[in-house]
């Protein structure tokens, strides 16, 4: 099963991601996150490089700008399937019925879209 990392990789690899977009999004996200908490874009930077440890009220802030739950930040492996499912279902749940079904589909089309681009190789293994 790939990473996360991985998968942005191969997409970027086969150009359907631009990498220096995708760079200069994960660089303002940071800005953001840095702003919002009243600190340097420096200190999330070793935060998430585990140079300085946060205090617990930081990574309770984090947790609610990221919006998800302060122990999602200490996952080490991968997300289940059905840890994004629930994810995601918590994501639509205010949604109008509609536009959930909209987000199904959009969902659906990008894995056709993809060919599976991050999981042909694992439906093969198994």
């Amino acid at each position: 099963m790939r990473t996360a990392l991985q998968c942005l990789q191969l997409l970027v690899q086969r150009g359907m991601i631009d990498a220096e977009r995708l760079l200069q999004t994960l660089f303002e996200c940071q800005a953001q996150v840095a702003e919002i908490m009243g600190v340097e874009k420096e200190t999330i930077s070793r935060m998430e490089n585990g140079v300085i440890s946060p205090t617990l009220p930081r990574l309770q802030q984090i947790a609610e700008i990221l919006e998800c739950s302060p122990s999602d930040l200490f996952r080490t492996g991968p997300a289940s399937i059905a840890d994004h499912a629930q994810s995601i279902g918590e994501m639509i749940q205010d949604l109008p019925a509609n536009e959930r079904t909209l987000v199904v589909n959009f969902v659906s089309e990008v894995v056709k879209a993809r060919g599976l681009a991050c999981g042909e190789e694992d439906e093969a293994a198994r």
